[in-house]
């Protein structure tokens, strides 16, 4: 169907215009100091794992 796939078409060029504006908005102080603090947590060794991947044990969890 024609009008279809010109729905999909104009969805995925908004996304795209959307993505590109966020990406022109810059960041905020508040989005920085979050970054930051999740930062210094991540290298202190303070926060949990985010993903199996950074969990070295999380494969020894899945062979038994």
């Amino acid at each position: 169907n024609i009008s279809g796939i010109k729905e999909v078409y104009k969805k995925q060029s908004q996304l795209e215009d959307e993505r590109k504006r966020n990406l022109e908005k810059g960041l905020t102080d508040s989005d920085v100091r979050k970054i930051l603090q999740d930062e210094f947590l991540n290298i202190g060794g303070l926060k949990p794992p985010s993903s199996s991947f950074d969990d070295p044990n999380s494969l020894n969890k899945l062979n038994h």
